[in-house]
């Protein structure tokens, strides 16, 4: 009886034993493997949103600051010490092209108005007097770059007029207040504007 209950008893456990490797290693319905993907895409997606939103705060920040220097002198007249992450040499390279791309793009609007047949004679007149009035504005300004680079304690230099204000970033090895007078007195002689922001842009 006892050998009868034991064979019994170890029936009992191989059948628990082959019904349990069968539900490991039986293969999950399609709705429990579906809701398994999907849970793994959404894992994935939110991964991807979290490296995105990382990465674009870093190049917010990276812009703010590489510009901060700059825009803080140009809300100030006087003369003020630029610095730059750039060498002294790209800053300048880089500081020309966008003012001659803003110069340029400003022209060739004025250029669609003056040949637009749905304009008046009038705003043909005022566009081509604008673009005679920066074309001798640029010259008036590489002439006042030619003569400040003339003077051995500027290597370089790039004279920007906005509207009514003059903008003067010289290369230097150290800003200097009676340097920066001169350049104001020179500027106001030779341009006619009074205010003048002279910003003095490290060696590096």
């Amino acid at each position: 009886m006892l050998k009868k209950q034991t064979v019994w008893l170890l029936t009992m456990l191989s059948l628990v034993v082959v019904l349990g490797v069968y539900y490991v290693t039986a293969p999950q319905p399609a709705n429990e493997e579906f809701a398994a993907m999907q849970e793994q895409s959404n894992e994935i997606e939110q991964q991807m949103d979290m490296e995105q939103e990382g990465s674009e705060s870093v190049a917010l920040e990276g812009e703010s600051s590489e510009n901060s220097g700059i825009e803080t002198v140009v809300e100030e007249l006087g003369q003020e010490m630029v610095t730059s992450d750039l060498t002294t040499d790209e800053f300048f390279i880089n500081l020309r092209m966008t003012i001659n791309d803003e110069r340029n793009k400003i022209k060739e609007q004025l250029n669609t108005v003056a040949a637009s047949a749905n304009v008046s004679s009038e705003e043909k007149s005022k566009a081509l007097d604008e673009i005679n009035y920066l074309t001798k504005l640029s010259a008036k300004e590489e002439i006042l770059e030619t003569m400040i680079k003339a003077d051995e304690r500027f290597s370089d230099v790039v004279v920007k007029t906005d509207e009514d204000k003059v903008r003067v970033i010289v290369r230097a090895q150290e800003p200097s207040e009676s340097a920066a007078n001169e350049l104001m007195h020179l500027v106001r002689d030779e341009l006619g504007l009074t205010r003048v922001a002279v910003e003095f842009q490290a060696i590096n």
